[in-house]
């Protein structure tokens, strides 16, 4: 039994499940200004990535996340045996603030059926 003055234990299982899904945010280099990221039950982000010399093709990103602490994210590519990068998130409903070194991208959650037609083709040919 915990004290009015303890927290209960972080549970990373229930706080990496608040990322699954779809989300979108402004994204200068998309044709459309907007980028796309789906985290997967499977602790696999998905993105695509535009590429101009190459419109046609988009280069496939897979990620390893999961939640190391509350409010940090751990990424990594592909290799398991990487250490990747730990960074700050907030998420807040349908809004995810996902920091790295390089930028702060603040995130939309995207309803299934607003999800692009071509961004759900590409999730399905590399999930299944």
């Amino acid at each position: 039994m915990t004290s009015p003055d303890e927290s209960p234990p972080f549970d990373s299982v229930a706080a990496a499940a608040q990322l699954i899904g779809t989300w979108s945010y402004p994204a200068e280099e998309e044709p459309s200004g907007i980028a796309y990221l789906h985290f997967h039950e499977d602790g696999v982000a998905y993105q695509f990535v535009y590429n101009s010399r190459d419109p046609e093709r988009r280069f496939p990103l897979r990620m390893f996340y999961s939640v190391e602490a509350p409010g940090f994210i751990r990424v990594r590519n592909i290799k398991e045996e990487s250490q990747g990068t730990t960074n700050p998130y907030q998420i807040n409903g349908d809004t995810l603030i996902l920091t790295n070194p390089r930028a702060i991208h603040v995130c939309t959650r995207v309803p299934k059926e607003a999800v692009p037609a071509w961004f759900q083709q590409a999730i399905t040919k590399y999930v299944g």
